[in-house]
Parts: structure tokens; sequence; C-alpha cells
């Protein structure tokens, strides 16, 4: 029987399953190897990060002027729910990424259907 251990901070449980856990209890099951939608965006705020490790940051996309935008949703904090419930996209950061500034293209994951 697999045993998944989860972080105990809410946002990073809920991160950590949504990243890790599901795709493997889907596979587990005989389906297909799940993955979110995910569309590259232009960074509106700097995002601060020491390279070493991947980050999930919750972020609100929009679209300006036909273009992707996205943002960070404020205080990244793993026990802040605040952030999660304004969030419907992850922006993906690799483990070798470090700051990024505003204007650069990052990936995002979408976890909701646009409000657009």
């Amino acid at each position: 029987i697999p045993i998944f251990g989860l972080p105990g901070n809410p946002v990073s449980a809920m991160v950590t399953f949504d990243q890790f856990v599901r795709p493997a209890l889907l596979h587990a099951q005989g389906g297909f190897r799940w993955l979110r939608p995910a569309i590259y965006a232009t960074l509106t705020a700097n995002i601060q990060k020491e390279p070493g490790r991947s980050h999930f940051v919750r972020g609100h996309l929009t679209i300006e002027n036909g273009e992707y935008k996205v943002a960070p949703t404020g205080d990244q904090d793993s026990s802040n729910l605040v952030s999660l419930v304004k969030a419907n996209v992850f922006i993906v950061l690799p483990e070798a990424c470090g700051d990024l500034e505003a204007g650069k293209k990052v990936l995002v994951q979408i976890m909701t259907a646009p409000l657009f």
C-alpha cells in the first residue's frame, strides 16, 4: 500500500497533493498522467526566490490587451489561505531559477476556468 506524506500547513499540503499525489493516484488506477493546462504569461510583479528547489507560487492570471499577465496573490507563506483563494494559477518556478523581475515570461498552470 503506497503511503503519501503531506506537509502540515494547509497551502503546502494542497500544492503537494495537486502536483504529486493526484497524478500518482490517477496513474496507479491505470489512468493517464494528469497535468494542469499550462501557458506562458508576463509577470507583472517581482518575485524573490533562492535557487535550489522548485516553487509553485499562487498567482492571478488576467488578459490585458490580448496578452496574458500574471501576478502573485500576495504573501506566499505556506499557511496563508487567502493567497490560495485569490489564485487561479500556479506560477511555476524551476529549481535553478532565482529572482524574477516584472516583464519576464513565466510558465503558469491553470487551476480554474478563466474568468475573463
